[in-house]
């Protein structure tokens, strides 16, 4: 959380989320590999849960205990 008054700069923390983008590019295509393996096998496997390493600011208490338990405990 950042708290300070206007125009100090605040917005420039989303330069942040470049440094990363690849592990958040990772998790995305490690989740679509999972998910396309539950599509063949639904009887048998549980749908997979998608990792969110970079959660909204202006989440709700509930999707931000989602994400997290989803992340491992690891969000931004």
């Amino acid at each position: 959380m950042i708290v300070a008054p206007s125009s100090v700069g605040k917005s420039n923390i989303r330069v942040g989320e470049y440094l990363v983008m690849p592990l958040v590019e990772k998790y995305r295509e490690e989740y679509l590999i999972q998910y396309q393996h539950y599509r063949l096998n639904e009887e048998t496997m549980s749908k997979p849960k998608e990792k969110r390493l970079i959660i909204s600011a202006n989440s709700s208490d509930s999707a931000l205990i989602d994400a997290l338990s989803n992340g491992d405990g690891r969000s931004i």
